[in-house]
């Protein structure tokens, strides 16, 4: 658990975001931005690099990026090979 988001899958860095009209356009980010800040915050006390966010980031939400075996590694991800 982290904060009020539920990571339910290893690897997901996918926060779930509620469409609605009802909603301004300054509170939606807002609660981005908190849910982003939630996700460095864990990251980083895990260890995690958090360069791991820029192809997080980058990656749109009908897509998915696999990290590589090198990432998983330079980016702490893993601390140790099988």
């Amino acid at each position: 658990m982290l904060g009020n988001f539920q990571i339910p899958v290893l690897g997901s860095l996918r926060l779930p975001l509620i469409e609605s009209t009802l909603l301004p356009a300054f509170l939606a980010a807002e609660d981005i931005q908190r849910g982003q800040a939630g996700v460095l915050s864990h990251l980083d006390t895990m260890g995690v690099c958090l360069r791991l966010m820029g192809p997080a980031m980058a990656t749109s939400a009908d897509d998915i990026y696999i990290l590589s075996p090198e990432e998983l590694g330079d980016w702490f991800v893993v601390t140790e090979q099988p």
